[in-house]
């Protein structure tokens, strides 16, 4: 016979920690859940509610009323980053975290910020968010010529990137989109990129838009729809027939 047992520490951490609510399952086919991260379609609750070893995106709309998550398996309690899904733009399929004991970006970031818990994360700059730092962090699988590049300055939940050539992080399948680029050491192009759930039904990237400024972000819509409904923190204006020029707020 096995038997198991719960043992809460001194420091009043639960070993195991609980796992996910039982209103929330696992669903391969959540769109946008890469590099090691896992659907969930949940009834109610986050899958991440109570679950210290998870982290999930803010959540989309699923069928009849659920709310559709990706969720990386993460210690929070080892970190002290803990889900933020405060952060404005970090759209899903993005995770937003607040690392607490972190006040000045780039100087008290230390070794607990998400990138380097997580070497699949490429995230933001800290953000001051009350007593910690606020991050955005992405898992998407982007084109192998690009890399996350944490010298590249970009504002708000917006993440670097270099790229081989002209490339771009967004093109394909990645659920984000980038900005134009600007030309970088050995011919390379640096971008910022931003969570964006790309669809041809939807918007999706063009760097063909014409007038985008180097910085903003180029899209091509269809029918009616604009950039602003997949990531509320873009101000967009509107170019020629359904493309838009837009900045991040």
């Amino acid at each position: 016979m096995v038997l198991a047992c719960t043992v809460n520490t001194t420091d009043n951490f639960q070993n195991p920690p609980p796992p996910p609510p039982a209103t929330c399952v696992t669903d391969t086919t959540v769109a946008g859940c890469t590099a090691g991260s896992v659907g969930y379609v949940c009834t109610s609750d986050r899958p991440d509610d109570g679950d210290t070893n998870l982290v999930c995106s803010a959540g989309s709309q699923g069928a009849g009323g659920t709310t559709l998550f990706c969720c990386l398996p993460y210690a929070q309690y080892f970190t002290e980053c803990t889900p933020d899904t405060t952060i404005p733009g970090c759209a899903d399929p993005a995770f937003g975290f607040l690392c607490l004991g972190q006040t000045t970006p780039g100087v008290d970031a230390g070794p607990t910020t998400p990138a380097n818990a997580d070497s699949n994360l490429a995230c933001s700059a800290g953000m001051a968010s009350g007593s910690g730092l606020a991050y955005c962090c992405m898992s998407s699988e982007v084109a192998p010529t690009c890399v996350a590049d944490p010298t590249v300055t970009c504002a708000g939940a917006s993440v670097g990137f270099t790229c081989t050539g002209d490339d771009s992080p967004g093109e394909g399948d990645a659920p984000i989109a980038c900005s134009v680029g600007n030309a970088a050491e050995g011919g390379s192009t640096s971008r910022c990129c931003l969570p964006f759930a790309q669809s041809p039904a939807g918007c999706e990237e063009d760097q063909t838009v014409s007038g985008c400024a180097a910085g903003s972000y180029g899209f091509s819509c269809a029918g009616l729809h604009q950039p602003q409904e997949w990531n509320a923190a873009l101000s967009c204006t509107a170019g020629a027939g359904t493309t838009f020029c837009c900045t991040m707020d």
